[in-house]
This record gives structure tokens, sequence and C-alpha cells, in this order.
């Protein structure tokens, strides 16, 4: 059942979680300012209601620039192969468009003891859990949350009020990105008046960055490669590349590189291959124009998905094949491109 009301979804919602005492929440691989921002502000109302919580961090490591969030402490480092589900009454499923979204390392497999519910705003879920609310007009898991606080009159708090801006700042590229409503901008002033702090959080998380990220980015930057008459560039890095130049996977995250490079004029999509281990590349795509070229059409195709403007995949072949994967994706869904 896929709920798109949140005003339908909120009581059934609301009874699971009464219903509930051991709950689990999980970050989606490679983990952003929204899941992490929304699974710490649920965390912690959670626990507010006395129920037993474990937040764990999937498949990827938080990324260091996160550790001043003081949630983020209480992020269990492990995997979704690593818990016994049997010990949890229910799974809430936030920020994941799929069932690889939980993990990429198997098949994600529920006990029929385990319920369900995910609480998402990507429009390529199909709904996958027992209660599905799926609200792609939202631009943020944490703008759901929000709405879903005030119908259950929940009090928020201001670290909670932080966790919820960041995920709505960050999923908005700072309230820019298309999808962008009225409502985002009343929840954020009013999770402002609560955390007026929130600036600085912010700040703090742009300016806590590791040499090698930006050492990673001005290597992709400079090496970039222009198809289709400049429309397409595309960012590319193997993975002997990586371990020669000391980069690893946690110094490639934030979509940074795929940002600047659709901001060339005339860019009409922008994305990243990264090859984190031989045979094994990740796909990462931004468009100037989600409605002309929505790139989860194209990551729809290389296991992934995402939204119309920015969207991931991958593909399991080695560095040289996946690119030619990745051109040949891209124009099979756009041809128009090469014209």
């Amino acid at each position: 059942m896929i709920i798109a009301d949140i005003k339908v979804a909120a009581p059934l919602i609301r009874a699971e979680i009464e219903g509930a005492q051991n709950i689990l929440l999980h970050l989606h691989p490679k983990p952003d300012s929204n899941s992490i921002g929304s699974t710490l502000a649920m965390t912690e109302w959670l626990s507010s209601l006395g129920k037993t919580v474990t937040l764990i961090q999937g498949d990827s490591a938080v990324p260091v620039a996160f550790s001043i969030l003081p949630g983020v402490n209480s992020i269990v480092p492990k995997i979704f192969f690593e818990v016994d589900l049997n010990k949890f009454d229910l799974f809430l499923i936030q920020d994941t468009g799929a069932l690889n979204q939980i993990s990429k390392k198997g098949e994600v497999i529920f006990p029929n003891t385990l319920k369900t519910i995910i609480i998402d705003h990507h429009p390529s879920n199909t709904g996958f859990a027992d209660v599905n609310l799926i609200t792609s007009n939202y631009p943020a898991t944490a703008q759901i949350l929000y709405d879903l606080f005030k119908l259950w009159s929940v009090k928020i708090i201001p670290s909670m009020a932080v966790y919820l801006l960041i995920g709505l700042h960050g999923d908005t590229g700072g309230f820019i990105h298309p999808g962008i409503n009225p409502g985002t901008f009343s929840a954020a002033a009013n999770l402002l008046a609560i955390a007026p702090n929130y600036s600085r959080a912010v700040s703090e998380l742009g300016n806590n960055r590791e040499p090698e990220e930006i050492k990673f980015e001005a290597m992709m930057l400079a090496n970039h490669e222009t198809y289709f008459k400049n429309k397409l560039r595309l960012a590319s890095i193997s993975a002997k590349q990586m371990t020669k130049a000391g980069i690893e996977a946690k110094h490639t995250e934030g979509g940074w590189v795929s940002i600047s490079l659709r901001s060339i004029r005339g860019c009409q999509i922008a994305g990243t291959l990264i090859e984190f281990t031989p045979g094994f590349c990740r796909v990462s795509l931004r468009s100037r124009d989600g409605e002309k070229y929505d790139v989860s059409k194209i990551t729809g195709r290389l296991n992934g998905g995402g939204h119309k403007a920015a969207a991931g995949g991958s593909i399991n072949k080695p560095f040289a094949e996946a690119k030619q994967e990745l051109i040949k994706t891209i124009l099979e869904v756009y041809s128009e491109l090469n014209s």
C-alpha cells in the first residue's frame, strides 16, 4: 500500500510506532544531509517516547564533517546484514528509494515478524514496505517528518530542529533545487525559530573537510571530459588512480564535482564515475533541467534511481567498460543530446 497523503498516513504510522518497542533505523549508502538529519531527528523523538532505538550507519561510514552533530555518536557502525532483525518490532526506512538503498552488499529480506514502514520522497520508490508514505512532491524527507511531527503534536526541541534544517538545506541545495514549495520555507522558518544557531551548524559542516576531499575534486575537475558538444560533462577516476593519490571512498562524498560541472554554461547533464574497487563503479548525475533531462531515467537502468535533477547508480564493470556503458546508456535515454 502506497500513501501519498501525509494526513492519511500519519495515524497509521503513529499506531505502528506506539505498538513497537525495539525500533531499527538506517542510513542509506553514501549518506547525505537528508538521510542523516531525518534519521537523527526521528531517533531523538522515538527515544523520548521510551523506545529502544538502534540507528545503523549501513554500507558507508558517516562523513567526517557530520561529527559536529552530537547525535552522530549514537549511530552504530554496522551494515544491515550485521543486525539480528528478529530483535526488532519495527524497521523505519527513511529517505530510501529502493531495497538496494538499504544495502548493496546482498539481498535485503525482512522476516515476517518485522513490521516495515517507508517515509520517503523519491519518485522512483515502488513501495516495498508494509506501510509506504511516499510523497514525491516534497523536496526532502526532513520536510515530510516536520509535517508528521506537526500532525502528531510533537514538541520539536532545538537539536531536532537543527537535524531537520540540515536535511532540508542539504536536499534542496541550499533552498534552490526544483520541488521547493511554500511549505518548505514555512517549515524552515518555524524550525529556525526553535534553533537560531542553525546557520552555525551548516557553516561548520561546510568548513570541516579533509585535504584529500579537495585533492579529489581538483583531480576530477581538471581531467573531466566533454561529450555531445559539451552538453554532457563527465569526471571519472579509477581505483588505481585513487590508491595512488591516497584518496579513500569517504573523500568522494558530497556530489560537489557534478554540481560544479553542471554550472558550466551549455552543460545539460554533469556526472561522476568513481571506481571504488576494481570492477565496481558508482555513478552520480546532475541535470540542469530535470524536466527536460530526468537523470533518474538514466540511473534507473544502472541499478539505481533518485530524483529528476539528481540521481545515482552503479555499474559492475571495470573502469573503462563502465565509462562506455554510462555514455551508451545516457545516449539511449536521450538520443537528442547527440544532435
